[in-house]
């Protein structure tokens, strides 16, 4: 209130109704992207793993951490094998995105839920999204100006396609944005440009390491820190399974020795 002197307007009364967000137009307009030039298909289920526990999946697949993290892998990587995703553990859901490529991911929602999908890095274009149950319709096709999110909602037992440019090389991390399938495993990691990225050797700060190191964790190699001349595609002794609470989130791992 700048002026307690001047009338108050009337009264607004909010009408609560549904409403459908695909209506918006983004500010910077942009168009809608050429066809895409890679494409993930990513199904969501809440299925038991093999040691009877619920857990979040995307193509029947929990992300499980690995013993090295995926930014450390790519930033150690040799030319040969930089943009092969075996290197980054399959159980990380990895997904090597070309530079400059345009990347279409299309979600099929197998859960009797919905769930808020979020990307780091991005801002993506919705151009198809299903129903909502009976509270949205469907997109019959894409805009020609499609809303621009980093999270969208796939309704129960639906699907969502999403559109976005690779230009920010890094490793991004695509999840439920509800926190407790993040944490039971629905998560994708997008490894973007790897080879683009360790050419311009970002700066990892000495604290960062310092983390790393005070709690066994390597910083060299592919998933299960195997870095040396032709092991790079051996992923012996990678991560499979979810750590165990139980044991305090598993054993401490030892930094590889050259």
């Amino acid at each position: 209130m700048y002026n307690s002197a001047a009338a108050l307007p009337a009264p607004f009364t909010l009408q609560r109704k549904a409403w459908d967000d695909t209506d918006l137009v983004p500010f910077e307009g942009e168009p809608l992207l050429d066809p895409p030039t890679y494409t993930i298909y990513l199904t969501v289920s809440i299925n038991q793993d093999a040691t009877g526990s619920t857990r979040s999946m995307f193509n029947g697949q929990t992300y499980v951490a690995q013993k090295v993290p995926t930014m450390f892998t790519a930033l150690t990587a040799p030319a040969d094998v930089i943009m092969n995703p075996a290197i980054y553990g399959r159980a990380t859901n990895p997904y090597v995105l070309p530079y400059n490529a345009i990347i279409e991911v299309n979600i099929n929602n197998h859960d009797s839920r919905a769930h808020p999908f979020h990307l780091h890095g991005h801002t993506f274009q919705i151009i198809n999204r299903g129903a909502g149950d009976t509270l949205f319709p469907g997109l019959d096709s894409p805009p020609a100006v499609p809303m621009a999110r980093d999270t969208v909602v796939v309704y129960a037992e639906s699907a969502a396609t999403l559109r976005f440019r690779a230009t920010n090389p890094g490793v991004w991390l695509f999840h439920c944005h509800t926190e407790w399938h993040v944490e039971s495993g629905l998560t994708a990691t997008f490894v973007e440009a790897p080879d683009v990225l360790q050419a311009g050797n970002p700066y990892i700060p000495n604290s960062h390491k310092a983390v790393c190191d005070a709690q066994g964790i390597p910083r060299k190699g592919n998933a299960a820190g195997n870095y040396k001349t032709g092991q790079w595609l051996n992923l012996t002794g990678a991560n499979t399974m979810p750590p165990d609470p139980s044991t305090n989130f598993g054993a401490m791992v030892s930094p590889p020795t050259d």
